[in-house]
């Protein structure tokens, strides 16, 4: 059975545009000026929405070139993403890009008042400082989508205004991330459905509009790498992107729709994809548990999936049965690499994602930068049985918590119409391990902000419950109970009945200061906590030292419940496991086993470095990419000779970075076939 029919992309894709295009009378008005701050320069909504206009009848282009021809003339207002006061002239990664796009599609229909804007940003895009072809956005390890941007505007812009050095950077950094796909199986900003769907965007709008056939097929077979990675990630039995993933926000922690769930609904529908975005973005009556970005302001989610609607994807054929079908149980592993960790170092990242029919579990053994966006540990399972929509299923992930938060608090848009939940970020630094359905996690507070005063120091395993809620639950030798109830002054073993699932904490909690329980259930409007907490009281100052000692943890395993007579069968098999938990010379050992599994961890929390990793007492085995779901050999940049890296060196005699100008840099040696090795050294001004 044909998945994916082009006609039908078409139809949804106009369906879109339409819906998109009778809401702007909501926030813009008649002579192109904004009726909320976000519509108004120095905001990039403008650009977002433009391709939903430009595709319409003369009145909305005449909108849109009200809108943008009116860019410079509005009065100075802040803008988030430079960040200052700006008039609309300051270069910003995301709407010069976007500028440079809609240049390269719709020149013929914009005014010379809107193609002055157009062209003006596109220029800023060329530049090596305050510009897309700055030194920070290159493909580092970090914020893949900022430098996809960036390629995709150096190279559509440089084709359009005959800017050959620009076109010549694009090139270069198309190659760069054909080499980090060489020697990786995911982006460094991997399986993210805020971000992994801004790269496949860029990616499938230089494959689709660049003038040259070299570049349109390099990009399009990193775009097959792109879809590799969320296809391979997708659960079928949940119709929800499974973990991990780099960086997240509410929406993509509730597995509620954004970016990500947009390109697939506008690709394969909503039967497939889970996700009916008409009724979830335009319905008469919003759904009042739906976990919306940006405040909850729609419009602004709206304008943004305008541009990645607007995209002609390319899809590969072969993988589009990754959305359907699954032999279970199926295992992804891969690796990649990330820029910054824990206290600033680099390192690699090592993914792990196990599927069943019922359920998913998917780790990264360390995150991007503290963790506080990355979903280290990250499951999704069956409510129901029978799985049409998102809202038939759910996640389960963590949060290390420094102050009280509370996860059903609520926040407002920048124009303070309209509210969502507020993101939460994590507070700790962790590491984990798996193995099939189970996961250990390790943590200590993040040390960037110590010393701390904090009046809670706990770690939470969260359920969200905006469509179903924990039907049973038990701790330790207690009866079980209805509900998420309960506490434990002692640290005991948890389980639970969510769903279609069991799922069974072992917390690891070696540091016991002061607290009113060890182990507790907390219930709210939308979501559910296992608290797992060293420390409750009064605000207290903790060392750096004090906060490297205050460990925390647990050993996660979700299962089936028809592998099981009963939730108290379960609970009794999962329970019985020895522990072996101390921390020495700065390094925490910990054994952990049971039937069925072997954990074994020797690290250091800070500095970092892991001695010991071993799953049934051997090291781990850490591939490149491999999958029992598709033959990975398959796609493309993963066997044979890697092509050498392009000789380029754009930044002269200075790395000065725009959006970080103290940080220091050293050019040591161009690589350049025309300049001897060392000839020419420069160092950050001011350093020895």
């Amino acid at each position: 059975m044909k998945l994916y029919h082009s006609d039908e992309v078409a139809r949804r894709r106009a369906l879109f545009q339409k819906l998109s295009r009778g809401r702007i009378g909501e926030v813009v008005n008649p002579d192109g000026s904004g009726k909320i701050p976000q519509f108004n320069p120095p905001w990039r909504e403008v650009f977002w929405i433009a391709p939903a206009l430009y595709c319409g009848d003369e009145a909305d282009i005449a909108l849109a070139n009200r809108m943008i021809g009116r860019y410079f003339s509005a009065p100075r207002a802040w803008s988030n993403e430079v960040p200052k006061m700006s008039d609309g002239r300051d270069f910003n990664i995301f709407l010069s890009t976007s500028c440079a796009t809609l240049l390269r599609e719709f020149a013929p229909l914009a005014t010379p008042e809107a193609r002055e804007i157009l062209e003006f940003h596109t220029r800023l895009v060329f530049r090596t400082y305050a510009g897309a072809a700055q030194p920070d956005l290159k493909f580092h390890g970090c914020n893949d989508n900022m430098p996809m941007m960036a390629t995709k505007g150096l190279l559509l812009g440089g084709e359009f205004l005959g800017d050959e050095a620009a076109q010549r950077h694009g090139l270069w950094n198309l190659n760069e991330f054909r080499r980090l796909l060489s020697r990786s199986a995911w982006a460094s900003e991997f399986n993210s459905s805020t971000y992994s769907a801004s790269t496949l965007c860029s990616l499938a709008k230089i494959g689709e509009l660049s003038h040259s056939e070299e570049v349109r097929a390099l990009a399009r077979d990193c775009e097959a790498r792109i879809w590799a990675e969320i296809l391979l990630h997708f659960h079928p039995g949940t119709r929800r992107s499974a973990g991990p993933n780099c960086r997240s926000y509410a929406v993509d922690w509730a597995g509620h729709p954004h970016s990500l769930q947009v390109q697939l609904w506008i690709l394969f529908g909503a039967e497939l994809s889970g996700y009916d975005i008409p009724a979830d973005l335009f319905g008469a009556e919003p759904d009042p548990l739906q976990v919306v970005h940006f405040g909850g302001n729609y419009m602004q989610n709206i304008a943004e999936f305008c541009e990645f609607t607007s995209a002609d994807y390319h899809v590969p054929e072969e993988l589009v049965p990754l959305l359907r079908e699954c032999a279970y149980p199926a295992r992804t592993r891969g690796r990649s690499e990330s820029m910054m960790r824990y206290d600033g170092m680099a390192g690699e990242y090592h993914t792990e994602n196990y599927m069943e029919q019922e359920f998913s579990l998917g780790t990264v053994d360390t995150p991007l930068c503290g963790g506080e966006q990355t979903a280290q540990l990250y499951a999704t399972y069956k409510l129901r049985p029978d799985v049409r929509t998102y809202r038939d299923s759910a996640s389960i992930f963590y949060r290390f918590f420094t102050s009280p938060v509370d996860l059903d608090r609520i926040g407002h848009s920048v124009d303070g119409n309209s509210h969502s939940e507020e993101n939460s970020f994590h507070q700790g630094w962790s590491y984990v391990l798996q193995k099939r359905n189970t996961a250990i996690l390790l943590n200590i507070p993040a040390l960037s902000g110590a010393p701390l005063t904090a009046p809670v120091l706990k770690l939470d395993v969260i359920f969200p419950a905006h469509y179903g809620r924990i039907r049973r639950s038990v701790l330790g030798a207690e009866p079980v109970r209805e509900g998420a109830a309960g506490e434990s002054a002692k640290v005991v073993p948890v389980s639970v009945e969510a769903g279609e699932v069991f799922v069974h904490v072992w917390p690891l909690i070696p540091t016991s200061e002061p607290r009113r329980a060890a182990v507790r259930f907390h219930s709210g409007k939308r979501y559910e906590c296992l608290e797992l907490v060293n420390y409750e009281g009064e605000p207290r100052e903790f060392s750096r030292e004090e906060l490297k000692l205050m460990q925390n943890g647990f050993v996660f395993t979700i299962d089936a419940k028809s592998h099981w007579e009963s939730l108290e069968a379960f609970h009794a098999f999962h329970s019985e496991a020895r522990i072996l938990d101390y921390t020495i010379s700065n390094r925490r050992f910990v054994r952990f086993h049971r039937p069925g599994v072997q954990f074994e961890i020797c690290y250091s929390p800070s500095p970092f470095g892991v001695q010991t990793c071993a799953v049934d007492g051997r090291t781990v085995e850490r591939p490149v990419i491999e999958s029992t779901r598709f033959d990975v050999t398959r796609l493309p940049f993963t066997t044979g000779e890697v092509a050498p890296d392009l000789p380029f060196f754009p930044w002269g005699d200075s790395m000065k970075m725009h959006n970080y100008p103290d940080q220091p840099w050293q050019i040591g040696s161009r690589g350049l076939p025309q300049e001897a090795p060392y000839a020419a050294c420069r160092t950050f001004p001011g350093s020895k």
